[in-house]
């Protein structure tokens, strides 16, 4: 389940959902568009995520995980297909609709739902392991990509890695994952009666409505929101090689580095979740 649903999520994170920039200047030259005017279609990719995250969210408790995966692909992938046939900056603001709502259920949701419906213990360390897979796979799909480009252009990228990325997902989906451990007649992992008994009992907590109007959520909401802002520059990684004159080989070499150092924080800050606890870890990562 956590090699499942990390290929799954280094496919459809890293490798599509991340790859926008290094389309961003090869599509604008051809099209005619300035950088910015292009960039229009991230920010209504963000605002379709914000919308769908809710709705996305109540589909894991009522579906089949296989069918939600199934969806997500459909969404995801065939969007980024039909970006290799379009010729107008509008084709790219209507399209990120569908890529931003397979990305939610594959990226955002399926990794951290399964993790823990499969998983008792050690949470923090699981969720740094699939998100060490995911960005090692970024690592060989970005600079795979980048000499795609280079080589064959942005349209034939777009068609030729999104139908690779729609059989890949569809074949890991259908063969591997499976809705809960029960439906294999186990328990999740590090299952303990005793323990989990003991956990609820010391569990505390307030309702929705008096945490939604407190300081501390209204703190970590902006605290999210900036976080967010800067944590979008990679995106921009590939523009900026590309404007101070860098071939697509070192930008790809640049965003594998990159790549592989989100893979050793990953593991590094789930295993301090679990040892130090969360707020040394944020700010110590910080």
């Amino acid at each position: 389940i956590l090699i499942a649903a990390s290929l799954i999520r280094g496919v459809a994170g890293p490798a599509i959902n991340a790859s926008s920039g290094v389309f961003m200047t090869p599509v604008a030259k051809d099209l005619g568009v300035g950088i910015g005017q292009l960039s229009l279609y991230l920010s209504v990719s963000s605002i379709a995520t914000l919308v769908w995250l809710p709705i996305a969210g109540t589909l894991f408790n009522k579906y089949s995980v296989k069918k939600i995966v199934l969806l997500g692909v459909f969404l995801q992938t065939i969007a980024f297909i039909a970006l290799g046939f379009m010729s107008s900056v509008w084709a790219w603001d209507i399209l990120a609709v569908p890529l931003a709502m397979g990305a939610v259920l594959l990226v955002n949701l399926l990794g951290p739902v399964l993790v823990n419906r499969w998983f008792a213990k050690n949470i923090g360390l699981v969720m740094g392991l699939m998100m060490m897979i995911t960005s090692l796979l970024g690592a060989v799909f970005q600079p795979v990509l980048t000499n795609m480009i280079s080589n064959n252009g942005w349209r034939f990228t777009y068609i030729g890695f999104g139908a690779f990325a729609l059989i890949v997902m569809i074949i890991i989906g259908l063969l591997f994952l499976k809705n809960t451990p029960s439906d294999k007649g186990l328990k999740p992992f590090g299952y303990d009666e005793s323990a989990l008994q003991t956990s609820k009992q010391e569990v505390k907590g307030v309702s929705t409505v008096k945490a939604l109007k407190s300081l501390a959520f209204i703190a970590l909401l902006i605290f999210m929101i900036v976080l967010t802002g800067f944590a979008a520059f990679q995106q921009h990684i590939a523009t900026f090689g590309l404007g101070i004159g860098l071939d697509m080989s070192t930008i790809g070499t640049a965003l594998s580095i990159s790549m592989i150092g989100s893979a050793i924080g990953s593991v590094l800050i789930g295993v301090l979740s679990d040892r130090v606890g969360i707020v040394p870890t944020s700010i110590g990562v910080l």
